[in-house]
């Protein structure tokens, strides 16, 4: 997650400087595969010579991993191709920001997990990190079906892809085509049943909105047609 401005981040150092012990601050949302991931972590006088220690526990695994440490001498350890880390003055105490270049949800680095700071032997800042990939190359067709006696009863949405993580989620909206008339379909599952009740008279437009179930703003999607439009 990032921070705008200078406000912001002086809010932030306020925060966390009055948490109890016992307590977390989190700074974190779903985030794009192959973007940079920025958590900032400040912390007040400390009198350790130790100031920071960056952990990890990577999703499906048990076990945390020590991903760097900073110290009074105003280095980090661990640094790599993958992620960095510093520290530095903040007032009368010090800040440390770890980012991630590229989150990716593979080997060699798989960045999604619980990544969490501690200064001065208390948990101070954490952040569940989830990726998402939006879907590539989506598709949507439709088809008829009919019952025994060849009357057409439903239409069959079904999209395909290339790729999406974690999973995809769909909507969708019957347009009566050259008329004043739309409805739309509940979001969910992107292969649907959909009774001949719900078109209108006339050519029918299905448009679809394909995204990542952690996808933000998915109503912002552009809408791709299904093929081909029903007539009725």
């Amino acid at each position: 997650m990032s921070f705008r401005g200078g406000i912001c981040c002086h809010i932030l150092a306020v925060i966390v400087l009055f948490l109890e012990p016992d307590q977390v601050f989190s700074q974190c949302e779903p985030i794009e595969e192959g973007r940079p991931f920025s958590m900032t972590c400040p912390g007040g006088p400390c009198g350790n010579h130790l100031l920071y220690e960056w952990t990890m526990v990577q999703t499906g695994a048990s076990s945390e991993r020590l991903i760097s440490h900073c110290d009074t001498t105003l280095g980090c350890t661990g640094n790599n191709n993958f992620f960095t880390i510093n520290i530095a003055k903040n007032g009368t105490g010090h800040q440390s920001t770890l980012t991630v270049h590229k989150v990716s949800r593979n080997a060699p680095f798989n960045s999604e997990g619980k990544w969490t700071c501690q200064y001065c032997g208390t948990d101070v800042s954490t952040c569940s990190l989830q990726i998402f990939v939006k879907p590539v190359n989506p598709k949507c067709e439709a088809t008829e079906l009919t019952d025994g006696t060849g009357q057409l009863t439903q239409v069959q949405i079904s999209c395909s892809l290339d790729d999406v993580y974690p999973a995809a989620v769909c909507s969708f909206k019957i347009v009566q085509q050259d008329g004043p008339s739309a409805s739309s379909l509940s979001s969910g599952s992107c292969k649907r049943d959909v009774s001949i009740s719900e078109f209108y008279a006339g050519q029918n437009v299905i448009d679809a909105k394909i995204g990542s179930s952690r996808q933000p703003n998915l109503e912002q999607i552009k809408p791709i047609t299904v093929s081909p439009s029903i007539r009725l």
